[in-house]
């Protein structure tokens, strides 16, 4: 997880990397669910969260969510013990479907407003 932080702190995703061009955004014009992800999880990491929600929507929660986690793992393991805030196993597979419902979701409603 580190290195995934280090990446998006240091590296310029625009125009630096050779990353593949989205196919389905290339042949249809519309943005697959991912597509300005990347970027958005960049601005963010650097604190540019209005830019970030232009480039897509979920990396600013996404970047939120991680340092959460990330905290409560270092405190955790700092600790020696479970903080318990990761709730029953039932609770996090129900917040898991929801978070992806409003993913796809998301990506639904993104692909209309392109095409209308």
């Amino acid at each position: 997880m580190l290195g995934s932080i280090l990446v998006f702190i240091f590296v310029v995703p625009i125009g630096s990397l050779p990353l593949p061009v989205c196919v389905l955004r290339e042949v249809t014009g519309v943005s697959c669910l991912t597509c300005g992800l990347t970027r958005s999880l960049h601005a963010a990491s650097h604190g540019h969260f209005m830019e970030a929600f232009r480039f897509h929507l979920v990396g600013p929660v996404l970047i939120v969510g991680l340092a959460v986690v990330a905290m409560v793992c270092i405190a955790e393991g700092t600790g020696g013990k479970d903080m318990g805030l990761w709730g029953s196993r039932r609770l996090q597979k129900t917040v898991l479907i929801v978070l992806v419902l409003v993913w796809i979701l998301y990506g639904l409603v993104r692909g209309i407003v392109e095409i209308g």
